[in-house]
């Protein structure tokens, strides 16, 4: 799909792409909600505050699920050990 974004691998990553879009809309909300009103020729745009708990809602739940995803694709081991790369190098030690 050529819409998605790649990750730091060079891959392409749907929950990064979600991340993306989530963080972009919220900030427009965020920007939005700036001003109360907005004239454009004879039309008058009006905005009120964002609910806040909604916007982290929606921030929590995309970039939790993209961390969450990236931390257990790329920190497990395939086969016999199944320990992270970090817990492996002090084990070296």
């Amino acid at each position: 799909m050529s819409w998605m974004l790649k990750n730091s691998a060079g891959k392409l990553d749907g929950m990064f792409t979600l991340s993306v879009i989530s963080f972009a809309v919220v900030s427009v909300c965020v920007f939005v909600s700036m001003f109360d009103q907005i004239t454009l020729g004879s039309n008058v745009f009006h905005f009120k505050s964002p609910d806040v708990s909604l916007l982290t809602l929606y921030l929590g739940i995309s970039h939790g699920s993209y961390v969450w995803r990236r931390n257990t694709k790329d920190n497990v081991k395939t086969g016999e050990k199944e320990v992270s790369e970090g817990v492996e190098k002090i084990q070296d030690k």
